[in-house]
């Protein structure tokens, strides 16, 4: 029934879908012949731009109120829901993963991909989708389409914010944190080896998703069809 209902979905809002795969594959071609970039940088920002593309099954639904239609399905609202999660991991990762095959592929590509620890672009990756679709999913079947634009440009204009007033006080905790942040990711890693430290991101990100989906369900419930 899982697979049903992400067909189901897809199959409803392809157009939508493919025209945003598209938008965001010339994103990445424009990457791609741009100023070179870290490989693992192409890799995240590839992953954080097709992770959005799910997001337009629940825009559309709210916006022409086709809920009533997925739920007449004989499916619980936990399957829907979830069936989303996994639609939107799915098109993330495969969406970067495509994006590190038309690198390797593409004559013109200035990325080099030489080198390129498969492990972290894989933890690279897969945060960079698992992140940006457990905050905005729950907004978005929350508030459709509103609820997404508020949630990012919030989220803009609150980093701008502390941006400013750091400058203007003089302080330099953020520089302070992101160094901290920086040193503990590499302290974690010499301490539990590659393959431990990507375990413990992977348990990480399957923790912060899970809650994510249990409250995104538990929203899903509440709304009104």
């Amino acid at each position: 029934m899982l697979r049903d209902v992400m067909w189901m979905d897809y199959v409803q809002n392809r157009k939508a879908l493919l025209l945003n795969v598209g938008i965001f594959l010339v994103f990445v071609l424009i990457m791609l012949t741009g100023e070179s970039i870290p490989a693992l940088e192409f890799i995240g920002l590839s992953c954080l731009l097709f992770s959005l593309a799910p997001m337009t099954v629940l825009v559309r639904e709210d916006k022409f109120k086709t809920k009533s239609l997925v739920c007449s399905l004989p499916a619980k609202r936990k399957t829907i829901v979830l069936g989303r999660y996994l639609l939107g991991l799915g098109i993330g990762l495969g969406g970067g993963g495509l994006s590190i095959l038309l690198a390797r592929l593409l004559p013109f590509s200035t990325l080099d991909t030489s080198g390129l620890p498969l492990l972290r672009a894989v933890l690279v990756g897969t945060t960079m989708v698992v992140v940006p679709l457990s905050f905005l999913l729950p907004f978005t079947i929350r508030f459709g389409l509103i609820g997404m634009l508020v949630f990012l440009v919030g989220a803009q204009v609150l980093g701008v914010l502390v941006l400013l007033v750091s400058r203007l006080l003089g302080f330099d905790g953020l520089r302070s944190i992101f160094a901290g942040a920086g040193d503990f990711v590499v302290l974690s890693r010499s301490a539990l080896g590659e393959i431990g430290f990507a375990v413990a991101v992977l348990a990480l990100l399957t923790l912060f998703a899970t809650v994510s989906c249990r409250i995104s369900i538990g929203i899903y419930e509440r709304r009104e069809a």
